[in-house]
C-alpha cells in the first residue's frame, strides 16, 4: 500500500494541518525572523514540530514525547534512508544517527521517550543554525 506523505520533510506547508488531524493534535503556528515553526501538540503529551521556509517547504522536523511519532510520514521520500542507517544500528543502541550532506537524522528511543529531529541542510535558510532546530 503506497503512503501519502503529507508535510514531510522537503514538502509543502500547506499539508501540515493534515499532519496534526492525523495525529489527533492541536496545531499552533510560531514565526520566526527567517521560517515558521508548526508545533502539534498530541493527546498523549508528545510535540511534533515542523518548519518551513517562507516558501511553505518543510526543511526541518523535530519531535518529543513518550511514544515515537508516525516517522514514514514525517520523513517522508527521506524515510528509507533513515531506516537503512537504523538496520546498521542494530547493536542494542537507542540511538540512531545519519549525516549527510543533503539530510541529516538524529532519532533518540527508550521506552517510554522518545525524541529526535531531521533536517536539510541545504534547505535550512541562512543564518538559522542547526541547534535551533529542536
Amino acid at each position: 500500500m503506497p503512503r501519502i506523505a503529507s508535510a514531510a520533510l522537503g514538502g509543502d506547508e500547506a499539508s501540515i494541518a493534515a499532519d496534526s488531524n492525523a495525529m489527533r493534535g492541536t496545531l499552533a503556528a510560531k514565526p520566526m525572523q527567517a521560517y515558521e515553526v508548526q508545533e502539534i501538540a498530541g493527546p498523549h503529551g508528545g510535540v511534533v514540530r515542523e518548519y518551513a521556509d517562507r516558501r511553505g517547504r518543510v526543511f526541518a522536523v523535530a519531535w518529543q514525547g513518550n511514544r515515537m511519532p508516525d516517522l514514514a510520514q514525517l520523513l517522508g521520500t527521506y524515510y528509507d534512508r533513515y531506516l537503512a542507517a537504523a538496520s546498521l544500528h542494530r547493536s542494542g543502541h537507542h540511538l540512531v544517527v545519519l549525516r549527510a550532506p543533503d539530510l541529516v537524522v538524529s532519532v533518540v528511543r527508550y521506552q517510554r521517550s522518545a525524541f529526535g529531529h531531521a533536517y536539510l541542510p541545504g534547505r535550512v535558510p541562512a543564518g538559522v543554525l542547526p541547534a535551533e532546530l529542536r
